[in-house]
């Protein structure tokens, strides 16, 4: 599984790829070629925290509970990105938003949770002073 994973010719689907690359990355494993991100989809079309969570999307647009088993989790996911592309395919400009913006966003802001981010606390009292009513 990881030289596909890795593959940057074979297109691969995820719901939350931020956590996915995350929990890859923690053990070594290199991963490419992530075109699609229902969860970021499905915020971008309607932004609420149901998008964070796949049986609820599973629920909302598929009209079924999802079960636990993996294959049913990864059925649930290719149906998805069947009907996610096609709500995406009339909205241009959210196509471009996350192609542009949200996909490769996720793989830095997964790269700033792992390494971290150094806070000047001093400057932030500061502007907390200036903000005090």
């Amino acid at each position: 599984l990881q030289p596909w994973l890795g593959d940057t010719t074979a297109p691969k689907i995820t719901h939350d790829w931020k956590s996915l690359l995350l929990e890859l990355s923690r053990r070594g494993i290199p991963v490419a070629g992530v075109e699609r991100d229902l969860m970021l989809e499905s915020f971008l079309l309607s932004p609420d925290s149901a998008a964070a969570d796949l049986g609820k999307l599973s629920e909302r647009y598929l009209d079924r509970t999802l079960g636990g088993a993996v294959e049913r989790r990864a059925a649930c996911i290719i149906e998805l990105a069947e009907f996610l592309d096609q709500q995406m395919a009339g909205r241009p400009g959210v196509q471009a938003l996350y192609r542009e913006v949200e996909l490769p966003l996720a793989r830095v802001l997964a790269r700033m949770e792992e390494l971290g981010v150094c806070v000047a606390t001093s400057h932030l009292a500061s502007l907390s002073g200036r903000m005090d009513i």
